[in-house]
Order: C-alpha cells, then sequence, then structure tokens
C-alpha cells in the first residue's frame, strides 16, 4: 500500500513538473514574440528618427553654408560713371579700371546724356578696351522752354534728369544695393574703392548716416594733416565720388528734383538730420574747369585739393569709431577741451596751441573767418562745407583749428581768447580711449 502512494506521489510530481515545463516554455515563446515584435518597432522608431536627424542636419549645413559663403561674399558695389560732352571722360574711366580691384565686386555702368558723338565714340572705344557696361539716356526733349535763362538753367535740369535716370537703371533695373556715384571729370586715388568698399558697412550698421563722399570741400594741402586713414562725419553733402544704397535711393528717388539735384539732397527735408563720412585726405579731386557751373570756384578751391597717393587698407581697420553712438562722445570732448582764441588773434599769429577752437555767432562771422583761413565760406540749407554739428574743423600752421558755433551745446561759457585753458574741471588734459579722440580721426 505504501509502494502504491509512492508511486502516485511520484507520478503526481513527474506530471506537475512536465506540465510546468510545457508552461515555461509557452511564456518564454510569447515573451520573446512580444520582446522581438518591440525590438522591430524600437528599430524601425530609431531609424526613422536617425532619418529625421540626417534631414536636420543636411538643413543644418545648407544654412551653414550659405552664412559662409555670405560672409565669404561682399556686397557688390555699382560705380555709375555719369558722362555727357567731355571726352575727357575717358581720363575718369581710365583710374576706374586701373584702381578697381574686383570687376565683379564693382561693375562698371557708364551712362551718356546728349548726342555729343565725340564722346561717344570714345566710350565705345573703351567699351571694347574693358568690361563697363554701356546706357544712353533716351529723352532728350528740353526741359525749360519759357524759362528764364539763369545760371544755365536747363543745363542743371538736364543734369538732374540724368541722375534720376541712371540710378533709376542701376537700382530699379539691374537690381544692385549698393552704388558709387563718378562724374565724368574726377581723378580718384589708388585706395578709392576700398575706402568705399569699407565704409559700407558703417552706413549698415548706422542709421544716422545717408552716404559717404570721397570728397573733402576743404581738402587742400594747407587745410589738411597728412594722415590718409583719418575719417569724419559730416552734416554736409559734398558728391563728387559718393555711395548710396537701395534704401536711400528707394527713400528720395521717387521725389527726385528737376534740377540743382545736390542742393536739394543737402536739404532738411532728405537728410533728415542725417550725416555722411569724408575723409581729411581726399579721395577724389575734379579737373573739370569747364562744365554748367562754368567754373564757380574750381580756381580758388577746386583745383589745389589735394588728392590722396598712399593705399590705405581701411578694410583691416576697425572703424566703429565712425558710429555715432561712440564718434559724438569724442568730437564733443575733444572741442571742449580745445583752447580758445579770438578772430582777432589770427590775424596777430597768436594761435599757437593745438586743437584750438573759434567761434562764430552767425553766418556773416563765419564767412568772415572762412575768408581769413582760406576756406569755404558759403553754406548750404544752413549747413556749411565739411561741418558736422555746425562745427568746421580745418588747419593752419599744422594746428588744428575748430571754427566752432557761438551757442555751443556742450559749452559752460566763453572764455577770453589768447589761448587760455578753461579753467576748473575743464582744465584736465583728459586721455579718451576713443581712438578717433587720441589720434584726432574726427
Amino acid at each position: 500500500m505504501k509502494r502504491l502512494h509512492v508511486l502516485l506521489l511520484a507520478g503526481a510530481l513527474l506530471w506537475a513538473f512536465v506540465t510546468g515545463l510545457i508552461f515555461l516554455h509557452i511564456s518564454q515563446n510569447r515573451l520573446h514574440g512580444v520582446l522581438h515584435s518591440q525590438a522591430v518597432a524600437l528599430e524601425r522608431d530609431v531609424r526613422s528618427q536617425l532619418g529625421s536627424n540626417d534631414e536636420v542636419l543636411d538643413q543644418l549645413k545648407q544654412w551653414k553654408k550659405a552664412i559662409d559663403e555670405a560672409r565669404e561674399k561682399p556686397e557688390v558695389i555699382a560705380v555709375l560713371v555719369l558722362a555727357c560732352n567731355r571726352v575727357t571722360v575717358t581720363r575718369t574711366l581710365k583710374q576706374v579700371m586701373r584702381y578697381r580691384p574686383s570687376s565683379r565686386r564693382f561693375p562698371v555702368i557708364v551712362s551718356q546724356d546728349g548726342y555729343h558723338n565725340e564722346t561717344a565714340e570714345a566710350l565705345l572705344r573703351y567699351q571694347r578696351k574693358y568690361e563697363f557696361t554701356l546706357l544712353h539716356q533716351p529723352d532728350q526733349t528740353k526741359l525749360t522752354e519759357g524759362m528764364r535763362a539763369v545760371y544755365n538753367i536747363e543745363g542743371y535740369h538736364r543734369i538732374s534728369r540724368h541722375y534720376k535716370w541712371a540710378l533709376s537703371q542701376v537700382f530699379d533695373r539691374l537690381k544692385y544695393t549698393a552704388a558709387i556715384v563718378v562724374e565724368d571729370d574726377l581723378d580718384i586715388a589708388p585706395d578709392f574703392f576700398e575706402y568705399f568698399a569699407a565704409v559700407l558697412s558703417v552706413l549698415r550698421r548706422d542709421p544716422t548716416l545717408f552716404c559717404a563722399s570721397a570728397y573733402n570741400d576743404n581738402g587742400k594741402r594747407s587745410h589738411i594733416t597728412l594722415q590718409p586713414d583719418m575719417l569724419h562725419r559730416t552734416d554736409f553733402f559734398s558728391g563728387l565720388g559718393w555711395l548710396l544704397t537701395r534704401e536711400l535711393w528707394n527713400e528720395i528717388g521717387p521725389r527726385w528734383p528737376k534740377a540743382f539735384w545736390d542742393d536739394w539732397i543737402r536739404q532738411p527735408e532728405q537728410r533728415k538730420g542725417r550725416a555722411c563720412i569724408r575723409p581729411e585726405v581726399s579721395r577724389s579731386r575734379t579737373f573739370g574747369r569747364i562744365g554748367v557751373s562754368e567754373g564757380q570756384f574750381f580756381d580758388k578751391y577746386l583745383k589745389d585739393v589735394y588728392l590722396n597717393n598712399v593705399f590705405v587698407r581701411f578694410s583691416g581697420m576697425d572703424l566703429s569709431y565712425l558710429l555715432q553712438t561712440r564718434y559724438d562722445d569724442a568730437f564733443h570732448m575733444t572741442i571742449r577741451e580745445s583752447r580758445v582764441y579770438a578772430f582777432a588773434d589770427l590775424g596777430k599769429g597768436l594761435v599757437s596751441q593745438t586743437p584750438a577752437r573759434i567761434h562764430y555767432a552767425n553766418e556773416s562771422e563765419f564767412v568772415e573767418i572762412a575768408k581769413a583761413l582760406d576756406i569755404m565760406s558759403d553754406f548750404k540749407a544752413g549747413v556749411p562745407r565739411t561741418a558736422y554739428k555746425g562745427v568746421v574743423s580745418t588747419y593752419i600752421n599744422g594746428i588744428r583749428l575748430f571754427v566752432v558755433p557761438h551757442l555751443w551745446p556742450f559749452e559752460v561759457h566763453r572764455h577770453k581768447a589768447h589761448g587760455r585753458r578753461p579753467r576748473g574741471s575743464h582744465a584736465r588734459q583728459l586721455l579718451p580711449k576713443h581712438p578717433a579722440a587720441v589720434t584726432g580721426m574726427m
């Protein structure tokens, strides 16, 4: 009997063991199936995510490449040469072609007005020799029929019409974003294009600037310091080789005047309190004694402007000192700390400390001072030539001299002449960190 019980117990245990093995095998198979399914799904998700990541990475690479190319590829600046009836435009063109560093960076567009055959033939010969676009202003109708003939008024109307048409071709039809305007009677400096390429970035950064000029109206050798890297801000529009952007053209182009376009640009409605950049040493000089203006100012001022002959690599310089946020403080401080002289001291040779300043109360006083200094004395839209904030900077016998409005905003009180330095806190010789103030770049 006991043996039977033992056999039954052993049989039951064996059955339980076998049954357990069967259920364990089935559970493991199910588990393996579930795990396999999950692994397949995970693999699919990972591959999908990796594909998405690859797409994102490819897109990021494309964006980075575009950014790098934009950084490496400088902005193209069109060079618009305006011609009419001067065969000597070839003199200007020869220098433009000689000094421009790249035809791709500085494409030249020559626009001729009128039907002066000799000039047209000369331009065609140069076009065959050099790479540039040649345009002809088609509208030659008379503009001043019945008008009183004053100051060659037909000529001034034609010039303004030509400027508007040519600038419209450059910006509206050819779609350039910046342009240097060069007239047919200009000599240019070796670093003419280097200068404009560098200051364009400053124009782009500072909304208080609207143009840059290559010219110093008071640029005679006796009135400048030979620091060819010295640049200034000015409220006076000089022209004679100047840079503007498409944004400015879009602003002023629709309102372009029928005549006297340069005086029009100088008006407050166009300038809107904005300034231009100009060099201490001119990068352009006119040789056009004969023209619409009939040689006004040429013999007395223009022909003796000193043309820079030293190449300055402006592209390697930090020009941020020209930004208004940095420039004005140094400008004001330099004037505030200058020695005050009276007008009578000029004739007596008593101006001996640099920098120095002389005050003027009104336009007639300024004209008197300007004549004594032999600098240009005229005002345009209330602004003296080269002035910034009403202040004209020039040199006399190597001494830097500021001609300053009587109501200079940072002047505490007037001081007597004969070179006495203001007292009190203004007597300190400050050493500003601003590069323009330290080196005189104003």
